[in-house]
């Protein structure tokens, strides 16, 4: 399954949605209209604009907020054509249009949560999932077989400590994340070599490539021996980067990790895996903030997210690139200083 892909709310679903929307604002209308004098609608025009809100987003809450409030002034109208004089109903209609909206961002903020609280799960249970079956596997081998000879007892502490680094890693892009979203985030400012830098973020990820039997290489197309940046900050975003080329390439397979020199003042550190690549209509929804993570190899989406959000952290960008047939290539935009 490849992990890159997205959900993508169809056209058709949010048309379905609002237009269900549109029908609940009609029947509360019409029953307002008939009992309005002996029963008061008034909190039920409200009712659509949560629905709207919650499962398609903002401005389609916007709209039906409109249109509620519009349809309570028909009614109000119709039923009271002299209360007041009209420019009390105007007034009325802005006040609950403005409250309506307002209502809209709330319960669609309350959506926004709820998903990141969904992607936050998926992330832990599954990529934390893997680094910790390799920490026990080696500590059941260690305690199971007594006496080993030294080769196996170092192999198997090589794994138990880079999967341990790599749970660590996982974890801290995690918090910086929250940090980032939040604009708490302290970036470093340190001189380091761009090689150095993709050769850490491989040495994380080489006993996993070497499980998965495919190939990680290096390739150095920069002159470049220094940039100022968040070296840890940028290893995360290379480590989270190899981890979705890693589970959608397939054995036998390379994942070319490249780094050149772009124009003046910009470094650019590429990944890109031989894996099924992405359609091309699912190809520009991988800048969206939600992910699916209900059948997809754990918390790819929120991976995505976090070197998306990290690069702009570091003042550059994250590009996607999706090559028919040849997998995917995932270019980070670095300035050097």
């Amino acid at each position: 399954m490849n992990p890159y892909r997205l959900i993508e709310q169809s056209r058709s679903h949010r048309t379905i949605v609002f237009l269900i929307g549109l029908g609940l604002l009609a029947l509360i209308a019409l029953a307002d209209l008939y009992v309005h004098h002996a029963i008061s609608f008034a909190p039920f025009y409200i009712l659509p604009v949560l629905a709207v809100g919650f499962l398609i987003g903002r401005m389609s809450g916007v709209y039906m907020a409109v249109l509620s409030a519009v349809g309570w002034l028909i009614i109000d109208i119709y039923t009271e054509p002299a209360f007041s004089g009209y420019g009390v109903h105007f007034w009325n209609t802005v006040a609950r249009i403005l409250f309506f909206s307002f209502v809209a961002f709330g319960v669609r903020s309350l959506a926004i949560a709820q998903m990141r609280q969904r992607e936050l799960a998926g992330f832990i249970v599954h990529d934390l999932k893997a680094p910790l079956a390799n920490i026990l596997f080696g500590m059941e081998t260690i305690k199971t077989r007594g006496y080993a000879p030294p080769e196996t007892v170092e192999k198997t502490a090589r794994i138990t400590t880079i999967s341990a680094k790599r749970m660590l890693g996982l974890v801290e892009s995690i918090v910086d994340l929250i940090k980032i979203e939040e604009n708490t985030y302290q970036r470093l400012r340190e001189g380091v070599s761009p090689a150095v830098i993709v050769e850490q973020s491989v040495e994380l990820v080489s006993a996993w490539a070497e499980r998965r039997k495919v190939r990680l290489d290096i390739r150095q197309d920069s002159q470049r021996t220094q940039i100022i940046t968040d070296p840890q900050l940028v290893i995360r975003i290379i480590v989270n980067l190899l981890s979705n080329a890693l589970k959608a390439s397939p054995e036998g397979s390379t994942i070319t990790v490249r780094i050149a020199d772009a124009e003046k003042g910009w470094l650019h550190l590429s990944v890109a895996d031989q894996g099924p690549g992405m359609e091309a209509t699912k190809q520009q929804p991988l800048y969206s903030r939600i992910f699916n993570l209900d059948d997809t190899p754990a918390g790819s989406g929120l991976g995505l997210t976090f070197c998306r959000r990290a690069a702009e952290a570091l003042g550059g960008h994250l590009v996607i690139e999706n090559r028919p047939e040849k997998g995917m290539l995932i270019v980070v935009q670095l300035p050097t200083e």
